[in-house]
């Protein structure tokens, strides 16, 4: 487990690693959670674990199960189409801010952006975690447009429910990197000509089909 720091408190810190460890597979879905085994991996007491665990619960990431403790929440394809039929109404919402308030300087950041992943499709090996690193990228600097702080958090809680279903899996085919990419360029387009319906159609297009091409990797 990582090392905790002084600045932050235990239970956000333990929070964080313990929600990390579920994301990346290290617990892996149903796996009962220990408090004492992670309190000593910290070296913390069991009180800032036990209300990381409890903060999590109310996120639906564990799930107490009697007799038997805390365990990691086995998400569903339910849950999968929930998570995304709300990151989709968010996401458009995004894109709408981000034509009513676009500037120059701003633009100019959402086109190095789009430069950036096209330019990736010139690799013939282009690496997985560099394009989510753009995808991220992309996507942030559309939340820095619309300038909202609780959209932000919204949107980054929803994106870590996608992770958990394994989304780095639908990037391992080029022709996703190359689909995503058109997808950007449309809502950047429609962004840079202050076209608001058309960056509300390209984005919920986007997150469309995402969530079809995380549901088919989630149904092998």
């Amino acid at each position: 487990m990582k090392q905790l720091e002084k600045a932050k408190s235990l239970k956000d810190q333990i929070y964080e690693i313990i929600k990390e460890d579920i994301i990346n597979q290290t617990y892996p879905d149903n796996t009962v959670l220990n408090e004492k085994k992670i309190s000593q991996e910290l070296s913390v007491s069991k009180t800032p674990v036990r209300e990381a665990l409890k903060a999590l619960e109310a996120e639906g990431w564990v799930e107490y199960v009697p007799y038997k403790g805390i365990r990691v929440k086995q998400m569903s394809l339910d849950d999968l189409r929930d998570v995304f039929r709300v990151r989709k109404a968010l996401e458009v919402m995004v894109a709408e801010s981000a034509v009513e308030k676009i500037t120059p300087a701003l633009l100019q950041e959402l086109q190095n952006s789009m430069k950036k992943q096209e330019a990736l499709l010139d690799n013939d090996n282009p690496i997985v975690t560099e394009f989510i690193d753009y995808d991220l990228e992309f996507h942030g600097i559309l939340l820095k447009i619309a300038g909202s702080h609780l959209l932000a958090a919204l949107i980054g809680q929803m994106r870590d429910k996608s992770k958990s279903f394994g989304m780095q899996a639908i990037f391992a085919s080029r022709s996703r990197y190359a689909e995503t990419i058109v997808e950007h360029r449309r809502i950047y387009d429609a962004v840079a000509a202050q076209d608001l319906e058309g960056a509300k159609a390209a984005m919920a297009a986007h997150i469309d089909n995402t969530y079809d091409a995380v549901q088919k990797v989630n149904k092998k």
